[in-house]
C-alpha cells in the first residue's frame, strides 16, 4: 500500500454509541465529507477534497466496542488518484483531524452533560504504518514518474538540513551481534526513520505492535537502541511536519510531541524539537 495508503487505530475511554455518534458529528466539523455510516456493524466512510497535495483521500472508519466504557476506532486513509510523496503526511494530517475532533466532541458533550470526566490527553497523533514504502519508492524512481513538491507558507526557520535519522558512521557502528529477528527490525527501523521523525518510543511501540511490525517488544527494543538515533533531531523532524500542517501553538505542539498518545517524545525532546522549528 506504502503512500497511496495508511492506517491507525485509537482507544477511546467512551461508550460505542457515544463515539460512533462523534465521530458521524466530527466529519463534516473538519470539512470532510460523510458517504455513509452503518451503526450495526460500525462502519463509517468519508472523503477528503482536493488539495495542493493531493486529489483527496478516501477513509474508512471502523468503530469497535471494547467494553461499557471503552471504544476501539481504526481508521484507514487511501489516496483517491495515483502515487503521492507527500501521501504520508496527508493520512497523518487526516488522522489528526479526524480523532482531534472526535475527542472534542466528547469532551464538550461529557461537560454538558454536567460528568466529570478527565480531557483525552494526546489524542490526534496516533503512530501509522507506511507498509510497503521502501516498494513504492523503487517503483517512482524505475518509472521515472516526476514529482512536484509544494511547501505551505510558513515564515519559521526549518529544521537543519542535516536532519537524517542518523549518520552512515553511526549505522557503521551499531553492534553486529544481533538475532535474525533483531537484525530485521532493525532493517524496519531504518525504512520508518528514513521517512518520518519518530521518538524512541514511538518506534519500539511501531515495531511491536499488533498493528505495525509485529515484532517482539524484546527484538523491538533491542533495535532501537542499536540504531545510533539522535532523538532530538527526531524531535524536530516531527515538529517541522506538524508545522506544515496545521497551526500550533509552543505549548501545544511541545503536548502533542510528548504525549503518551502522540509521538512520545520526552518533554525535553519535544521542547528542544518545538524551539528548533522556530515556534518557541
Amino acid at each position: 500500500m506504502g503512500f497511496a495508503s495508511q492506517g491507525t487505530q485509537q482507544k477511546i475511554p467512551f461508550s460505542y454509541d457515544a463515539v460512533f455518534d462523534a465521530v458521524v458529528a466530527a466529519i463534516p466539523k473538519i470539512g470532510f465529507s460523510l458517504k455513509s455510516q452503518d451503526r450495526v456493524i460500525g462502519r463509517i466512510t468519508a472523503s477528503t477534497r482536493m488539495s495542493l497535495f493531493s486529489w483527496g483521500e478516501n477513509l474508512t472508519i471502523v468503530v469497535e466496542k471494547v467494553d461499557d466504557g471503552s471504544t476501539q476506532v481504526a481508521i484507514e486513509s487511501a489516496l483517491k488518484v495515483g502515487i503521492n510523496l507527500t501521501g504520508a503526511h496527508r493520512h497523518q494530517a487526516n488522522f489528526n483531524k479526524l480523532i482531534s475532533a472526535v475527542s472534542s466532541h466528547l469532551q464538550e458533550g461529557s461537560r454538558d452533560g454536567g460528568e466529570d470526566l478527565p480531557p483525552l490527553q494526546g489524542v490526534g497523533a496516533p503512530t501509522t504504518k507506511p507498509t510497503g514504502a521502501k516498494w513504492m519508492l523503487v517503483a517512482v524512481v524505475a518509472l521515472g514518474v516526476g514529482v512536484a513538491m509544494f511547501a505551505v507558507p510558513y515564515s519559521s526557520p526549518s529544521p537543519p538540513p542535516a536532519n537524517r535519522a542518523y549518520t552512515s558512521e553511526q549505522r557503521a557502528a551499531a553492534p553486529s551481534r544481533l538475532t535474525a529477528a533483531q537484525r530485521n527490525a532493525r532493517r524496519s527501523a531504518n525504512s520508518y526513520l528514513e521517512l518520518s521523525g519518530f521518538s524512541r518510543q514511538g518506534l519500539i511501540d511501531q515495531l511491536s505492535s499488533e498493528y505495525g511490525d509485529k515484532f517482539s517488544l524484546g527484538d523491538a527494543t533491542v533495535a532501537v537502541g542499536n540504531l545510533g538515533v539522535n532523538w532530538n533531531t527526531q524531535a524536530s523532524r516531527s515538529a517541522a511536519s506538524y508545522l506544515e500542517l496545521s497551526g500550533f501553538s509552543c505549548q501545544g505542539l511541545i503536548d502533542q510531541l510528548s504525549s503518551p498518545y502522540g509521538d512520545k517524545y520526552t518533554v525535553e525532546q519535544a521542547t528542544y524539537g518545538a524551539t528548533h522549528a522556530g515556534i518557541c
